[in-house]
């Protein structure tokens, strides 16, 4: 199965068509969605919630039937494909405020109360999660917070204690794959023999 990330920034026109299609994914995790977004070929599902007018905050695409599943939290969409539970999440930025769609005065406050909403949907079956979390997993933080991204580490780790199937894994042998875009902010994607349990992050996978 070959998945793919991409925050359209609210953007979709014929190169965004071309440049998907080129990916060959079969499953896309997109953020920032434009209303006007449609791939012949894939099931859509879509957050109830906008960002802004015309705009989604995420967005699955599935070739395969997707079930759409209501939203845990308003910035993350979540639908199944067989057996896989997707997930496609915006998690606060550092700047976001505490207006809707957030809760709490810090950011890392907002990163945790999202992720509580998200754990017991997250939790409940073999899970592909991906999207725009705006935070650095490791090394220096400039899009987020230290403690955004503990929070982010807890719902992880959380995730690789729940029994199987739910058990997110880790060592997945994913390779990704890159192409020249002629956009600003171009797709990422990862293609793997299998697919059952495992988390995808908005991040190259080694």
């Amino acid at each position: 199965m070959r998945v793919g990330t991409w925050n359209l920034a609210g953007r979709w026109d014929d190169r965004h068509e071309h440049l998907m299609r080129q990916q060959e994914c079969d499953v896309w995790l997109l953020t920032e969605v434009s209303e006007r977004l449609a791939l012949a070929g894939y099931e859509q599902s879509s957050t109830t919630a906008c960002l802004a007018q015309r705009r989604r905050w995420a967005a699955i695409l599935s070739r395969e039937k997707l079930a759409s599943l209501p939203d845990s939290h308003p910035a993350s969409a979540l639908a199944c494909a067989g057996e896989v539970l997707f997930c496609s999440s915006i998690l606060p930025w550092r700047s976001c405020g505490g207006q809707f769609p957030w809760i709490g005065n810090r950011h890392a406050d907002r990163t945790e109360a999202v992720l509580t909403q998200l754990l017991e949907p997250l939790s409940q079956r073999s899970l592909i999660w991906g999207g725009d979390w705006n935070h650095a997993l490791t090394g220096p933080e400039s899009s987020g917070s230290k403690g955004g991204r503990a929070h982010i580490k807890w719902l992880r780790a959380c995730q690789a204690a729940a029994p199987s199937p739910c058990r997110v894994r880790e060592d997945t042998p994913f390779r990704s794959a890159h192409r020249e875009s002629p956009l600003k902010k171009e797709p990422r994607s990862s293609r793997g023999s299998e697919c059952s349990k495992f988390s995808l992050l908005n991040r190259p996978v080694p």
